[in-house]
């Protein structure tokens, strides 16, 4: 079971995990999660190997991971630099690294750039990065500008409950409720205006 909470300091970024250990392992089954998840999403996966040492690491923006700096956005490859920072910190090489969808296409990446980190790669749903056609580059640009100058002014959603957070999850994925209730327990805050999501709006972006 995942029921262990550790803390990486990184620079500027406070990464967070759930392990099934007390103390951080010398070399651990590293799980990274999918976009808009949580370390919670590895928690089904700990019932049923409990023999395993299993570090769930929340990417920036993620989680309680902190959220990058307001300046700053969300680029695909600064997360295989996060890992590599740390990595090399824990001084971890050679790892099993278990990635579900989009932390499937970050252990991807890293595994084919730093190869001394990764020894074995476990995907699920996973299928390779997602490219368009070159002729779509400059609207994709203009999309891509438009969707950070719309976010400037947009609120967090607020739901009245744990379940209703749950449920607004559901429409963008296909599990079930119950699976979607752990990334909500997980990943929600509770403050005067309801319950919102900890992740950082500008993932959507």
């Amino acid at each position: 079971m995942l029921s262990y909470h550790h803390r990486f300091k990184l620079g500027a970024l406070e990464l967070t995990a759930l392990s099934s250990s007390r103390i951080v392992p010398t070399s651990p089954v590293l799980c990274l999660h999918g976009w808009l998840d949580n370390a919670a999403s590895f928690i089904p996966l700990a019932r049923v190997l409990p023999s395993q040492s299993l570090l769930a690491l929340e990417f920036p923006g993620h989680g309680h991971s902190t959220h990058r700096g307001v300046d700053a956005h969300y680029y695909f490859f600064d997360w295989v630099q996060d890992l590599v920072r740390l990595c090399r910190q824990q001084q971890w090489q050679q790892l099993t690294m278990i990635g579900h969808s989009m932390g499937g296409m970050v252990a991807t990446a890293l595994a084919a750039s730093f190869p001394e980190l990764v020894k074995q790669l476990v995907l699920i749903d996973t299928l390779g990065f997602v490219v368009a056609d070159e002729t779509t580059a400059a609207k994709q640009l203009r999309l891509g500008v438009e969707s950070r100058l719309r976010a400037d002014s947009r609120a967090s959603p607020r739901y009245p409950n744990l379940q209703a957070a749950a449920q607004a999850r559901l429409r963008q994925s296909d599990f079930s409720l119950q699976e979607a209730m752990l990334l909500a327990e997980r990943g929600c805050i509770e403050e005067a205006e309801g319950w919102r999501w900890r992740a950082d709006m500008r993932l959507k972006q």
